[in-house]
């Protein structure tokens, strides 16, 4: 968006600004409920909820990380869940994993 300064820089952060707005209005006015939850540091890597993404272990396969025990150095991105309620029933799923760091745990 502003990689060279150009005079439309102001509108193009207005449009950003204006679009995140309506996606945030749009997301709250209907039966829907978001939540967006950072896992805690230390807490064991989970390959349903989570994507590693960090570089020294990128080698490995999730399902690996998580029967070895690596645990959560930081959380990149929120996991990002959805709620509905229809006809007395509740609908749950998760829209994006989070993006997290891993380690192996100190023994």
């Amino acid at each position: 968006m502003m990689h060279r300064k150009t005079c439309r820089d102001w509108d193009d952060m207005m449009t950003l600004m204006v679009e995140a707005h309506n996606l945030a209005w749009m997301m709250l006015q209907g039966p829907y409920e978001w939540s967006f939850a950072f896992h805690n540091v230390g807490a064991p890597f989970q390959q349903a909820t989570m994507i590693n993404k960090d570089p020294f272990l990128r080698g490995l396969a999730e399902s690996e990380l998580e029967t070895k025990g690596a645990v959560v150095k930081l959380g990149v991105s929120p996991l990002v869940g959805f709620r509905t309620y229809k006809h007395a029933t509740l609908e749950t799923s998760n829209v994006n994993k989070a993006f997290v760091l891993t380690k192996w745990p100190q023994l």
